[in-house]
């Protein structure tokens, strides 16, 4: 997809904007509504590869399924993925990249400034299963211990912060970057435990997919994908959850999913 084939698309999703850290740019959602009216081959033929990758049926986030949460999940995983993760050239540009250098270059509805902003969130997001070492909900923000390279985060997002205030040891599966100097959540949590001992599922997950940086589709699979694991017996990842106490995620894939 080319920047003129945006022209008419874009203009109508300026103003979908949620979360503090795209105050200037388009949400996953919204860039993703783009690219469904201004290339449909390409957003369709990302969709197949994400569900392939993944291991989801094929009716999931399309509308056709009987769980409606899930559908509503699996359409905002998708759309994240889509807008930070899928390469759509030999340079690795994603959609993100084409939007916010459209904006800037074409719409120039931004500023030099703004668009240095979007490239460093461009660079610096990162999909993890985080700890969570510490939840503020005065000061609006979480310590988050990134369990693929160990590094610490401290991330602003005051309505997280509030919903997990006092929160230590719990586990978050969600994408962070680097916006205007801060540390902050991008898209929508895949995973949140408030338990101390969620994260024990994390040696699973690393030995389940035998990575250590797992890949964000990867984290979908795992909580979402029919097979959780590719070709684990599910009894034997419930027997583990059991023994370990750990917070369900099979309830999540119960009502349809299997």
């Amino acid at each position: 997809m080319t920047m003129s084939v945006c022209a008419d698309a874009i203009d109508s999703n300026r103003a979908e904007d949620s979360r503090e850290a795209l105050p200037a740019m388009m949400t996953p959602h919204a860039i993703a509504v783009l690219f469904q009216r201004a290339d449909l081959a390409l957003y369709g033929d990302a969709w197949r590869d994400f569900l392939l990758w993944a291991n989801i049926g094929p009716t999931i986030g399309s509308g056709l399924g009987s769980d409606g949460d899930a559908s509503s999940r699996m359409r905002c995983a998708f759309e994240e993925w889509f807008a930070f993760d899928c390469e759509i050239d030999e340079q690795g540009e994603t959609p993100f990249d084409l939007a916010a250098r459209y904006r800037f270059d074409v719409t120039r509805d931004i500023d030099r400034s703004e668009y240095a902003n979007m490239r460093r969130v461009s660079a610096s997001n990162r999909a993890s299963w985080f700890t969570i070492l510490d939840a503020d909900a005065v000061r609006g923000t979480l310590m988050l211990e990134d369990l693929a390279s160990d590094q610490l985060y401290e991330v602003r997002d005051r309505r997280l912060a509030g919903e997990l205030d006092g929160v230590r040891g719990g586990a978050l599966v969600a994408r962070i970057a680097m916006s205007h100097g801060v540390w902050r959540l991008v898209g929508e949590p895949l995973h949140i435990s408030r338990r101390g001992e969620a994260n024990r599922a994390h040696v699973r997950f690393c030995q389940l997919l035998n990575v250590r940086q797992p890949q964000f589709a990867d984290l979908v699979r795992f909580f979402h994908g029919r097979d959780a694991g590719r070709h684990v017996r599910y009894d034997a990842l419930r027997d583990y959850e059991r023994t370990h106490g750990v917070e369900t995620i099979w309830t999540k894939l119960s009502r349809g999913l299997m």
